[in-house]
């Protein structure tokens, strides 16, 4: 039971860091969007 747990903890632990870095690349790209666009 506990070593599904754990399973089921790490899964979630990497579904999360994975939306989280791709979250974190979409804000980047954003980001980088407006700030070439106040520099125009």
């Amino acid at each position: 039971m506990t070593e599904k747990q754990n399973i089921f903890k790490l899964i979630i632990l990497m579904v999360v860091y994975n939306i989280f870095k791709t979250c974190d690349r979409f804000l980047d790209f954003l980001f980088m969007r407006n700030t070439q666009e106040y520099q125009e």
